[in-house]
């Protein structure tokens, strides 16, 4: 996922990725790669995408909260 941008704080990990839609298989991948090389709980991730990608003049964010 390009131009994707990954902060971890306190064992807490948000997930923002350029693009519209995330798909459910999409979500687990990068829900599996953040687990796996972080070290954290699945519970501990958020993903966000944004809507509308980048170059718009509006970005609107969908978060999910991840639970094992």
């Amino acid at each position: 996922f390009l131009n994707s941008i990954v902060t971890i704080t306190n064992g807490k990990v948000d997930v923002l990725v350029n693009k519209k839609d995330l798909s459910k298989v999409e979500r687990s991948q990068i829900e599996d790669i953040v687990v796996r090389k972080v070290g954290c709980q699945l519970g501990d991730v958020v993903i966000s995408s944004l809507s509308g990608g980048v170059g718009e003049s509006a970005y609107g964010i969908d978060g999910w909260v991840l639970s094992g």
